[in-house]
């Protein structure tokens, strides 16, 4: 979708984190620098902010967590305390950017801000 959009004249940027800053340059696109979206090895790595979402090191629910009930771990994950990061992280990707569209992807809801 970007390489078509890019094609058709716009201006394309892919904000994501600096894991991914290689594959989004090879791709010929803009890099907007997320820095604290973290890939999942980067997620494993950081024990405390495994333990403030409620999951371990291998991205279980955490025995010392706040018990969870079924379904809460995807919530806790992906629109609690990564999507807060995310979305402080694209707004300041954005200021210079100033985009007219942003598409993101289905799970990551840092973007509907």
């Amino acid at each position: 979708m970007a390489q078509a959009l890019r094609a058709a004249g716009h201006e394309v940027a892919v904000a994501t984190g600096p894991a991914l800053t290689d594959d989004v340059r090879r791709a010929g696109l803009r890099h907007l620098v997320m820095p604290r979206m973290l890939g999942p090895e980067e997620l494993m790595a950081d024990p405390e902010l495994a333990r403030r979402i409620g999951l371990d090191r291998e991205f279980a629910p955490s025995p010392d967590a706040v018990p969870m009930e079924p379904g809460k771990a995807f919530g806790r994950l992906f629109a609690g305390l990564i999507a807060v990061r995310a979305a402080e992280d694209m707004l300041e990707a954005a200021r210079g950017f100033r985009p007219d569209l942003v598409v993101r992807e289905a799970t990551e809801f840092g973007g509907r801000t």
